[in-house]
């Protein structure tokens, strides 16, 4: 209530300035994080710059804590150009290691989330050696298929690295969290018009089918593969 009345009046800088001296605390804090959440609603860029600038200084440790990376995203939404351009360029550049934490992953998410084509493309380049071992994790499933999602190049970078490692597919498919990055790669494939790459999927796991019907995660991804391939289907029926 007290940050709302400083609204406009010249005491909103220094209050800004006050809260930057415990900002990490403050967003890490699963109340504390409001009263600095307040300041980006309330005040305009110049009257939060500081607080702008210290996130930017210390992104990785609040993109890593539970709090600390709710309260960053919230930053993300408010935080304009260029500290924004910044922030997200640096979080991009640590996608990598933010990708494979319990928090972070919901971070680079957001920033997927963003449609930025640039720094999409930023966190595809970092992330392409690992999407492979990110699909076995739960967080890290998440981001490999925000990134297929997130564009037709995302989705791309994604599946060409799937396509080079058969046996890790096939694993994939049967695993609790791989499952639904192969089953989202299979429907992107298809509403892009990539049709050789869709195929190719389709074509590695259809072949391991007498396999995968007999897991859960597995029969799933064979029923998307009939679903949206009527001639996989008559020849399952045949």
């Amino acid at each position: 209530m007290l940050i709302k009345s400083f609204k406009k009046k010249p005491l909103a800088k220094y209050c800004s300035e006050i809260v930057s001296l415990k900002l990490v605390e403050l967003m890490t804090h699963r109340t504390g994080r409001y009263v600095v959440e307040q300041c980006f609603h309330v005040f305009n860029e110049k009257q939060n710059e500081v607080l702008y600038r210290g996130i930017i200084s210390c992104f990785k440790e609040l993109a890593t804590n539970e709090s600390g990376c709710a309260s960053l995203n919230v930053c993300i939404n408010c935080i304009t150009n260029p500290l924004k351009r910044e922030l997200l360029e640096k979080i991009a550049n640590q996608s990598g290691y933010l990708a494979n934490d319990p928090w972070g992953n919901f971070v680079v998410q957001h920033v997927l989330e963003l449609g930025d084509e640039e720094i999409s493309s930023k966190v595809f380049s970092q992330l392409e050696k690992q999407y492979l071992t990110l699909a076995f994790k739960k967080g890290g499933s998440h981001v490999v298929e925000k990134c297929i999602e997130s564009s037709k190049s995302g989705m791309i970078s994604v599946v060409d690295v799937l396509l080079t490692d058969d046996k890790a597919l096939v694993q994939l498919a049967k695993d609790p969290f791989g499952n639904y990055v192969i089953q989202k790669a299979l429907k992107s494939t298809k509403e892009y018009g990539e049709e050789t790459r869709h195929q190719a999927l389709a074509g590695v796991l259809m072949a391991h089918s007498s396999f995968l019907v007999h897991n859960k995660p597995g029969k799933h991804v064979i029923f998307i593969i009939k679903s949206l391939n009527p001639v996989f289907q008559r020849a399952w029926n045949s």
